[in-house]
């Protein structure tokens, strides 16, 4: 079993890029700095923020009330709707309305737009609307907004507007329950991982059933996220229980696919890559297959391109055993300063 030697290296290279182990292994914190006009941020504490950088915020809660009912509204309403919904108790509810609009046109600036009766609202291109992202976006475009979790409108009241605040509600379990399914999603799709690694374990523990089950298990899964990390690290597992089975031919069958996986983006998970060349060495090695002297040379070059220092190290022990005393020295000396000796 390899596992030991190959998870202490994958686990000691961070850095590369995606060549380095990175837990969430999709996509940094929420930022659409570089490619929005504008954020506007409905969940929690209301602002807009500008590309620049800049934060918007209302003077009268009710324009929040407005924008929020304009963005989630399934069809444009009228003037005299939201008149009567945001500004019952005003003395002049349809001046009120145009106040309100005025506040979230200067807002939008010059790209943007909000006129008409029905009232249309035109957002800027680019802009990104927190509650929508949540509502109709993915767990990996949620998962890092600064609002998630927290109410819609946090807090605001509408004082005489019993409409408006039975629509607010609604709008509020509804994106809560959207805020929920995201945080239970974004967990969900860190099992792969963990389950890949406690597969190998069990394997390594001769509980080849009890590891085939969670290996295919995290195989599934990674399969629906599309994630060529948790692909490429179960079917590695699975390789190295195909082969304690006995089926040497399936089992490097599916390292191949395994180090295909992990590498179809344009910018690969390199340790992985690593990772899985160790495992082929390995059973190269054993099972005496053709390639091996080219998938320790690969793994060689690897090293060296990116200077994963233990990944060195197993390519030279690898050779070592296949007989080249020069690297059983390299591969001395190395361990000796990274502090692997012995």
């Amino acid at each position: 079993m390899a596992l030991s030697r190959g998870l202490h290296f994958a686990l000691a290279c961070p850095g590369l890029g995606r060549s380095g182990l990175r837990m969430a292994s999709r996509r940094e914190p929420w930022d659409h700095s570089e490619t929005m006009s504008i954020t506007i941020q409905l969940l929690g504490r209301p602002g807009i923020t500008r590309g620049s950088g800049d934060v918007y915020r209302f003077r009268s809660r009710k324009s929040w009330g407005l924008l929020a009912y304009l963005i989630l509204s399934e069809r444009p309403p009228a003037r005299s709707q939201l008149a009567s919904l945001l500004f019952p108790g005003a003395d002049d509810p349809v001046r009120a309305l145009r106040w309100g609009l005025a506040e979230i046109r200067r807002a939008l600036g010059e790209e943007g737009a909000v006129d008409g009766d029905p009232v249309v609202l035109q957002l800027p291109a680019g802009a990104v609307v927190d509650v929508q992202v949540v509502i109709k976006g993915t767990w990996m475009d949620a998962v890092g907004l600064p609002g998630l979790g927290a109410d819609l409108l946090e807090g605001m009241t509408v004082k005489g507007g019993a409409a408006f605040e039975t629509w607010l509600l609604s709008q509020q379990r509804h994106a809560a329950a959207a805020s929920e399914a995201i945080l239970h999603d974004h967990w969900l799709a860190f099992l792969p991982w963990p389950q890949a690694l406690l597969g190998e374990v069990r394997l390594g523990r001769a509980d080849r059933d009890g590891a085939a089950e969670l290996l295919q298990h995290a195989f599934a899964r990674a399969c629906r996220l599309g994630d060529p990390c948790w692909e490429g690290m179960a079917a590695r597992g699975l390789a190295l229980v195909a082969e304690a089975a006995g089926d040497t031919e399936r089992a490097f069958g599916l390292l191949a696919d395994a180090r295909a996986r992990c590498s179809r983006l344009a910018d690969p998970y390199l340790w992985l890559d690593g990772y899985i060349l160790d495992a082929q060495c390995e059973l190269g090695r054993r099972h005496g297959h053709a390639d091996t002297r080219v998938w320790v040379e690969t793994m060689r070059n690897l090293a060296s391109r990116t200077g994963m220092r233990e990944l060195a190290l197993h390519s030279l022990l690898h050779g070592a055993a296949l007989g080249s005393e020069g690297d059983g020295v390299a591969a001395a000396v190395l361990a000796d300063e990274i502090g692997l000796a012995g």
